[in-house]
């Protein structure tokens, strides 16, 4: 069983993926930018 720091990083990088899809979705893959990416993601660092 992996440790809390473990399920923390695991449990962010889902969210942080599933938000992602959601931004695709929301704005089309070619309008979504690596900027808009990184912009959005800073709010789970």
């Amino acid at each position: 069983m992996p440790g809390l720091r473990e399920r923390n990083k695991r449990m962010k990088l889902q969210r942080i993926i599933a938000e992602a899809r959601q931004l695709f979705v929301r704005q089309g893959f070619a309008e979504t930018t690596i900027q808009n990416s990184a912009e959005w993601s800073c709010h789970f660092l």
